[in-house]
């Protein structure tokens, strides 16, 4: 052999291994397969333990959101059969009569309570509620107007300019000439230039018709001929219901301008029912919802059957509720709006007075009355010499047992009437009723 062949022959057996190929060791199907089951079993029941507690948990997230109360086993209040002997049965009381008055059955007072059981509910559940709460507000909102107030003022450089305001109404009646709405006075800043907008965003002009600024209320007046007949069909008169019926913990809605933005709504509950406060010749009900308030705020509160309970007021908030909105209820300020719509004057005796408890009137050798707290300057009962301290009790034959009724009363007369007063001074010098004659004055 050559040379050059030794050498060549032993460099192809030195790389000779490049060629050699790698052959994987085979592995036994069996084990592979129970390898993958069992990763898989282990994969699954780790897969169910984690949906599991986020079922649990979700679903108690969900229930607390919903107020929907977890299953639990029957509860049940056990009552006293009115025909048992109830002398043996501890501390126990008897039961009281079920029939009112008129003979009519009333229920039960410990009438057992059973639940049968809890409905569960999820994010569709939410959805849908939240969905009727909107069905309900856009019911009430073909009610409610937008009203806008100009007026012309002149700057400090003797220019001419328009200072505008715009708050919310309500329309509480329409009939053949004219549609009537509700607003707060103190947002029209000129008779002369009011403009109404309904939900459409047609807007035609609007007329001031009267005002109470007692209460801050005013009602404008819209021609019926000056508004579309597309629009009049789709505008409702808001129905008012009872605050008489509300409780602490109803849900509400606040429509209008309640956070000081038109055409908004907010989302709350009654808070506070009981509220009362005393004004010229009347004794007003107020009550309080945990709605955020905002000081340029107006509008109304509706339950979820979409009537109007009260009227947004910032005239009587006080300083700890400054946050919170403050309403009047609508029930105890019906006979005032209805002389609004009506367009007629308010008779006043300009008086600011309290209710007198039995025990006060007996001390002051009285049944009842009204004892007066402030005398309204120039008012009739001022120019009559009543003064701070007395007790009015009757005007004409009717006794005024309260604030309420003094009210009542003063809203079957005109003012200009001419009536008798009867009223007791309550100082030792002069204990004796006096009788004298006032002519009633025009409440603005």
């Amino acid at each position: 052999m050559s040379a050059d062949w030794k050498e060549t022959n032993n460099e192809e057996s030195e790389f000779s291994f490049i060629q050699e190929q790698i052959v994987p060791k085979k592995e036994n199907k069996t084990k592979r397969i129970i390898g993958i089951f069992l990763i898989t079993v282990v994969l699954a029941v780790i897969f169910g333990l984690i949906a599991r507690y986020v079922f649990c948990v979700s679903e108690s997230l969900f229930n607390n959101i919903l107020g929907i109360s977890e299953k639990k086993d029957t509860i049940k209040f056990p009552s006293i059969d009115p025909g048992e002997d109830s002398k043996n049965q501890g501390n126990v009381s008897e039961p009281k009569d079920n029939t009112d008055k008129q003979g009519e059955e009333t229920e039960d007072e410990n009438k057992t309570i059973v639940i049968e059981n809890s409905v569960k509910a999820d994010v569709s559940d939410y959805v849908t509620m939240y969905s009727k709460i909107n069905e309900v507000a856009a019911g009430v909102n073909k009610s409610v107007v937008k009203i806008t107030s100009a007026e012309k003022a002149v700057d400090w450089f003797n220019n001419d300019y328009e200072s505008e305001s715009i708050t919310s109404g309500i329309i509480l009646a329409k009939d053949s000439t004219n549609i009537y709405i509700l607003t707060s006075n103190n947002k029209i800043v000129s008779e002369d230039n009011i403009k109404v907008t309904f939900q459409d965003n047609i807007s035609v002009a609007g007329e001031f018709q009267r005002s109470d600024n007692e209460l801050n209320l005013a009602v404008i007046i819209v021609d019926v001929s000056q508004v579309p007949e597309g629009t009049l069909k789709k505008i409702e008169v808001a129905k008012l219901g009872e605050s008489y019926l509300l409780n602490a913990g109803d849900p509400v809605l606040a429509l209008g301008n309640p956070n000081g933005y038109s055409d908004s709504m907010e989302l709350g509950m009654i808070t506070n029912d009981s509220n009362s406060i005393y004004t010229v010749d009347n004794k007003i009900e107020l009550f309080n919802t945990n709605i955020n308030d905002n000081p340029n705020g107006d509008g109304v509160i509706a339950n979820l059957k979409g009537e109007i309970v009260g009227i947004i007021t910032q005239k009587f908030k006080s300083d700890f509720n400054e946050n919170i909105n403050t309403v009047l209820s609508i029930s105890r300020i019906k006979p005032v709006i209805e002389r609004l719509v009506n367009n007629k004057a308010m008779a006043s005796v300009g008086i600011i007075g309290a209710d007198m408890t039995s025990e006060i009137a007996k001390s002051y050798g009285l049944t009842t009355g009204i004892y007066v707290t402030e005398v309204k300057a120039k008012s009739p009962a001022f120019n009559a010499g009543i003064k701070s301290g007395d007790v009015i009790l009757a005007i004409e034959d009717k006794k005024t047992v309260s604030m309420v009724a003094l009210n009542n009363i003063l809203m079957e007369y005109q003012p200009q009437d001419v009536v008798e007063l009867t009223f007791k001074r309550t100082t030792k010098e002069d204990d004796n009723e006096t009788t004298v004659n006032i002519t009633l004055g025009n409440k603005k």
